[in-house]
């Protein structure tokens, strides 16, 4: 279920890069550095499963850029003290399976 989810998300990135609206990179092979930015709307402390079923804390962030297109990731651990609401940041992480290891948060 994961990887179909995966791939309708690609498929999606894919054709909205086609439209010039996509403003965060995707990184396919899990431990990649990557940087995104744009305006905190949501933060959300959430559980879920790695995959050997052991269960993980994740905050989930939700930045928005300035043409209103939003981009959901999930960090590692509680996270919500660094993602303040309607705060624009820049965003350091290495990616992962589950979740991804932040790595900094700049505020903008």
């Amino acid at each position: 279920m994961a990887r179909s989810l995966f791939l309708h998300l690609m498929t999606l990135c894919i054709l909205l890069t086609g439209c010039g609206q996509i403003f965060v990179g995707f990184v396919s092979n899990p431990g990649n550095p990557a940087t995104v930015s744009g305006t905190v709307i949501t933060v959300q402390l959430e559980s879920t499963n790695d995959l050997s079923g052991v269960s993980l804390t994740v905050t989930a962030v939700t930045l928005s850029n300035n043409t209103g297109i939003t981009s959901t990731f999930s960090f590692c651990g509680d996270q919500r003290s660094r993602f303040p609401i309607n705060q624009q940041v820049r965003v350091d992480f290495t990616s992962g399976i589950s979740c991804s290891t932040l790595n900094g948060v700049l505020f903008l």
